[in-house]
């Protein structure tokens, strides 16, 4: 089990040797939000810059306004955008939360719009999870149709009840990793899955698959030939 944090602008320029020291070597950024390109996060960029530097394992997150698959969709493109030439080592959400357009849907509706983002994802070859409240999961979503995908589960407490298996864990609000310069404000999580590793051995998020059968290196190899007796005629 790791440490991370969630960020985006609100949190500020975020110190980033400050969050590795503290502990915490995972970390989701949000990227930006809606179906507009332009609309990213002002500090994803930075954020990603500080996370690299600093040897902090990070992902993206991706804010939902959609209500429709078409949107949904478009939502990603926009992720995938914000992410070019960028190569993220923990999964890319589609973040769902209680939005008046969203909650004005049916529960197959906002199900629709959780597949159709993170088919999108997928098909960009990405790893895709799921970002929403247990309780968002359990009564606006039919969330037996989405036991495909991981989920990144927030519910503050002292134990997550989610009905799906969940790689993250939001378990809380109120900076209790105690990472200097957010007082009691700051969402923790903890990361159940080597997410680094499954990400670069699957080959996803910009990395190239391991070779599973890579040529031997012959530079390595030595081998001692024994020759003889040799006459003066085979020596001519």
């Amino acid at each position: 089990m790791n440490h991370a944090i969630d960020v985006s602008k609100w949190q500020g320029a975020v110190n980033w040797a400050a969050v590795k020291n503290a502990g915490v070597g995972h970390a989701m950024l949000r990227a930006g939000y809606g179906s507009n390109p332009g609309q990213l996060d002002p500090q994803f960029k930075r954020n990603v810059a500080g996370c690299e530097l600093h040897g902090v394992q990070w992902g993206a997150y991706w804010y939902s306004y959609a209500t429709t698959p078409a949107a949904a969709r478009q939502e990603a493109r926009c992720c995938l955008q914000a992410l070019q030439g960028l190569r993220p080592t923990l999964p890319v959400a589609y973040d769902i939360e209680y939005e008046p357009g969203i909650l004005a849907l049916t529960n197959t509706a906002r199900t629709a719009l959780v597949s159709a983002f993170l088919g999108e994802v997928e098909a960009a070859g990405y790893y895709g999870i799921l970002y929403a409240s247990t309780n968002f999961i359990q009564t606006k979503l039919n969330w037996r149709e989405l036991a495909r995908y991981d989920v990144w589960c927030a519910q503050y407490g002292a134990a997550c009840t989610c009905p799906l298996p969940y790689g993250i864990w939001q378990y809380s609000s109120k900076n209790p990793l105690g990472i200097p310069g957010f007082g009691n404000s700051l969402d923790c999580n903890r990361v159940y899955r080597d997410y680094p590793a499954i990400v670069q051995t699957a080959g996803l998020n910009g990395f190239t698959a391991p070779d599973p059968d890579p040529a031997p290196d012959m530079s390595t190899c030595k081998q001692r030939l024994t020759i003889g007796p040799v006459t003066m005629g085979d020596a001519l």
